[in-house]
């Protein structure tokens, strides 16, 4: 949805807005209430005017005011301002759809804990790896070697039986 804004200092933007929770979502900070009364189009020309031109639907607000204008009616205000309990609504509707989406995906800090954890313990392991590897090595061939050649003794040693 395309928003025109006219802001404080008199001049007037196009701004391209999402429908979320029952307003116009422009930023965290800025938002506007839905009102289906106040949509106007806006007719683009295409190909300098020969081609068949486009229309876009279009609301217009007032910057810092969260009621949307009516622009083809005498006033052009709105002729149902939002009141403290409409935005507090919105707010409260808000909230609950933030806190829906953080419980749906997590909040995120747990799975980056895990990762953490996991990466300290893996370089635990290769350090551990790396430090006992060489003092081990020298271990294990003596033992290999011991076995191997108690086997080459016993082997080497047998005697003919004699008669």
């Amino acid at each position: 949805m395309n928003l025109f804004r006219f802001q404080e200092d008199k001049s007037a933007q196009i701004k391209k807005a999402k429908l979320k929770n029952n307003t116009y979502y422009v930023s965290d900070t800025e938002a506007y209430k839905v009102d289906p009364t106040s949509v106007g189009f806006i007719w683009k020309s295409r190909l300098f005017g020969f081609a068949k031109a486009k229309r876009t639907p279009i609301v217009s607000v007032r910057v810092n005011d969260g009621s949307t204008l009516h622009p083809l009616t005498k006033n052009r205000l709105n002729s149902k301002p939002m009141s403290y309990i409409e935005l507090n609504s919105l707010e409260n509707a808000s909230f609950l759809q933030s806190q829906l989406e953080m419980e749906k995906k997590g909040s995120g800090m747990f799975s980056g804990q895990i990762k953490y954890l996991f990466i300290s313990i893996l370089a635990m392991v290769l350090c551990f790896i790396f430090i006992a590897l060489p003092s081990a090595i020298p271990f294990v061939l003596d033992q290999y070697s011991n076995i191997l050649n108690d086997n080459e003794s016993e082997i080497i040693n047998v005697d003919p039986p004699t008669q």
